[in-house]
Parts: structure tokens; sequence; C-alpha cells
């Protein structure tokens, strides 16, 4: 999920990795320096296998 922030003092945009029935992890950000852990390969693997594979 990518979260766009416009508030006047708070502008920025969040990458965040919304597992089911959990919480959302901040997995980047997009200003400033790097924040977030980021995905490891097999988290982003397993993404793509979920997008590709039909529901």
């Amino acid at each position: 999920m990518i979260v766009y922030r416009n508030l006047a003092e708070d502008e920025g945009v969040d990458y965040l990795l919304v597992p089911d029935g959990a919480g959302a992890i901040v997995v980047g950000v997009d200003e400033g320096g790097p924040f977030g852990r980021g995905l490891t390969w097999y988290e982003a693997a397993a993404l793509a296998d979920r997008i590709l594979s039909p529901r």
C-alpha cells in the first residue's frame, strides 16, 4: 500500500506492507534518509507469487 501524506507539516510518501489480519508494516518512506525495514527476498517473492496467483 502506498500512502501519500499531504499535511502542511507532514508531507511525503509511505510504503506499507499490510498482511491479512495484521497491522501495517512500514517498508520505506520517500523523504530524507532511508527509513523502514524494507523487504526480504522471501517477502518480495511471496508478494510476487500472490499477485500472479488467481484467487
